[in-house]
């Protein structure tokens, strides 16, 4: 689902989640961009870690993500969602299990596309310090969480989830090319370091379409399935049209402040 807006892809994510978690609509696996460019934020991200007022006078939506982790930046990127019952054999259990099995297919896809990606296994640390510089850094991409993926030690691949009773939303981006400079003006000079890309760093153009491509093939030789074209249901339409007016809202995005 390519060229909506950011409210309207989180509205419509969660409007599928609804759907599965009420089984009332299948399993499902979804690439999508961003029209105009966008950031979405963590769910319990404070959104005043971005220059809000920049990004309305350059055109860039900023969205509060169900999902954890930190600020993104949807500029040249391959984003997804995967909403799936929690005991999907392939990509349910536990937290960790679900990131691996995710990750390894972006690997796989990689190293298909001879890109040489490594799969970060770093062990869980906890943020004790409320100045550590994890925390002061407002981007998903300044540090490396377990089975992301990494080239030449730069992130590149962001996976994070939110559970709600037996239904788990997973959403993530792979940086593919080269973030437009605007982007740099919204964060502090310390974060400028934390924004890669496969272009950049691997040497490599990939294209939307064909890393998507790759994906579902990847998919069918690795796990032996089968993605089908699809669209959304009559349900999941009219859900997302009245979801997006929250995740519009200054209530959603302004819920957690300084």
């Amino acid at each position: 689902m390519r060229g909506k807006d950011a409210y309207t892809q989180m509205a419509v994510d969660e409007a599928i989640l609804d759907a599965v978690l009420e089984n009332k609509s299948p399993e499902t696996l979804r690439f999508f961009d961003f029209c105009p460019q966008a950031i979405t934020i963590g769910r319990l991200q404070k959104i005043e870690e971005i220059n809000v007022n920049l990004c309305e006078k350059k055109g860039i939506d900023i969205v509060r993500r169900l999902t954890g982790g930190r600020a993104v930046v949807h500029s040249g990127d391959f984003t997804f969602s995967l909403i799936i019952k929690r005991n999907n054999p392939i990509f349910g259990g536990t937290i960790y299990e679900t990131y691996k099995a995710v990750s390894a297919i972006f690997l796989f896809s990689l190293r298909s596309l001879d890109v040489h990606a490594t799969w970060e296994k770093v062990k869980y640390t906890k943020v004790k310090s409320k100045n550590s510089s994890l925390q002061q850094n407002p981007l998903c991409f300044s540090s490396v969480s377990r089975y992301e993926l990494t080239i030449n030690k730069k992130k590149v691949l962001g996976v994070s989830q939110y559970r709600k009773r037996d239904t788990i939303l997973i959403q993530g981006t792979l940086l593919l090319r080269k973030t437009t400079s605007i982007f740099f003006d919204l964060f502090p000079r310390s974060s400028h370091g934390s924004i890669s890309n496969i272009e950049e760093i691997g040497k490599i153009t990939i294209g939307f379409e064909t890393f998507g491509d790759v994906f579902k093939e990847e998919l069918k030789r690795t796990y032996r399935m089968s993605v089908g074209g699809g669209e959304l249901s009559s349900r999941e339409i009219e859900q997302a049209e009245m979801l997006r007016r929250k995740y519009k809202s200054y209530e959603w995005n302004y819920r957690y402040t300084y």
